[in-house]
C-alpha cells in the first residue's frame, strides 16, 4: 500500500561513486539503530565496501555536532563520508572549514536523503 525508496541501491551507488574517485578510506556514519530506511543504507554501504574490497568503518552520528563528527572522520583516516543524517552534513561541513579542511579536496562528504526533509 506504499512505495518506498531503495536506499540500499542509492547509498550503493553513491559509495561506489567515491570508490571510482580513489577513495580508499570510505566511512558511514549515521542512526545504526533499526530503523528500515537506516538498515537499508547500512547495507548499501557494506555491499559497495565489500566489493571494493574496502575496510567497513559504521560510525555512529547521532547526537553529535560537527566537531566530534570530524573528530571520528580524523580520527579513522577517512578521505571520504556518506552521512545518513539530515541535519550533520552541515554541521560536519562547517568543522571542516573552520580547522582549515578542503571539502572535496581533504574530506568529501556525500548526504544521504534529501536535504530539504525535517529530522
Amino acid at each position: 500500500p506504499y512505495a518506498a525508496a531503495d536506499y540500499a541501491a542509492a547509498t550503493q551507488a553513491v559509495v561506489e561513486r567515491l570508490v571510482g574517485l580513489g577513495h580508499e578510506r570510505i566511512g558511514y556514519l549515521g542512526d545504526l539503530g533499526p530503523n528500515e530506511s537506516h538498515k537499508d543504507r547500512r547495507a548499501g554501504y557494506h555491499a559497495a565496501v565489500a566489493a571494493a574490497g574496502l575496510r567497513p568503518v559504521l560510525l555512529d552520528g547521532t547526537s553529535i555536532d560537527g566537531d566530534t563528527a570530524l573528530d571520528l572522520l580524523l580520527d579513522n583516516r577517512l578521505t571520504a563520508v556518506a552521512v545518513g543524517d539530515f541535519v550533520l552534513p552541515h554541521a560536519l561541513l562547517d568543522a571542516a572549514r573552520r580547522r582549515g579542511l578542503s571539502v572535496p579536496g581533504d574530506l568529501s562528504i556525500v548526504q544521504l536523503g534529501d536535504p530539504s526533509a525535517a529530522h
